[in-house]
């Protein structure tokens, strides 16, 4: 898990180590989130940006990918990339999963395949990292690079008991990953605020339970929309079912968070 950083004005690659908030912008994203990663299952994974704004990745195997951005979403700091080196239009979702307190991070990288993984930090990039991310400057057409190939989740994931509003008006998987994603935010959204709300009111021994409880909520969220066996195959159903485990779950949290005592 990764330390939060300080971004310094004019300077893209500034590295003071030091508690923040949610990246405010885009570039901030992708500062913060540039680096060496490892994934659960070992492999390696180096990320930060190449020229033109795209940004480039290169796995243990050393295959590439190049990204451009589609969307960021300040307030649950995540990006949504479309592949620009793959033969067939690819969406992913690049996500900074905040500890409780909001001062570390790790990486999920969730493809419209319905691959899924999570990446620990390593280390910082370093200039031999740096040469390697732009030689993928020209890697923009479709026929040079391949994505990498993800591996599945270990665990399959639960699938949300409410219906899906996004199914009638999203025409493909990225449009019907972009949809759950939003509705999630609002979650979030919602929680986050309520969370502010009940902590304003809390003395100090309320305040440092409902952290712990955050915690202990947060382990049995993940362990509800991603550990369960749903019977699912890996696809981009599961990675559907799974945000929508997520907001279902943040939206029952809401409540209890409202009336915490």
């Amino acid at each position: 898990m990764r330390f939060a950083r300080a971004f310094a004005f004019g300077c893209f690659l500034s590295t003071a180590l030091v508690a923040t908030a949610y990246a405010e912008t885009e570039a901030q994203f992708v500062q913060s989130a540039a680096g060496v990663w490892r994934s659960d299952g070992g492999s390696l994974l180096t990320i930060g940006p190449i020229s033109n704004g795209l940004i480039g990745a290169i796995d243990s195997t050393g295959t590439s990918f190049v990204a451009q951005s589609s969307k960021f979403n300040e307030d649950q700091s995540y990006l949504t990339l479309k592949i620009v080196s793959a033969a067939a239009p690819m969406t992913w979702v690049l996500r900074e999963v905040w500890n409780a307190d909001h001062t570390r991070f790790s990486l999920t990288l969730t493809a419209n395949s319905g691959m899924k993984m999570a990446f620990s930090y390593v280390r910082d990039l370093e200039d031999e990292d740096h040469a390697a991310l732009a030689k993928l400057a020209s890697r923009r057409a479709p026929s040079v690079a391949a994505a990498p190939a993800l591996q599945p989740a270990p665990h399959r994931v639960a699938v949300a008991a409410n219906a899906d509003p996004c199914s009638d008006n999203a025409s493909d998987a990225p449009a019907m990953l972009e949809c759950l994603e939003g509705q999630r935010e609002q979650a979030d959204k919602a929680l986050n605020a309520a969370y502010k709300t009940t902590m304003a009111r809390l003395d100090d021994g309320g305040k440092q339970r409902l952290k712990l409880d955050e915690r202990a909520w947060i382990k049995q969220r993940d362990k509800t929309c991603e550990e369960n066996d749903s019977g699912l195959n890996a696809g981009s159903r599961a990675v559907e079912a799974s945000v929508e485990c997520f907001a279902d779950e943040t939206r029952k949290r809401t409540a209890i968070v409202q009336t915490f005592k």
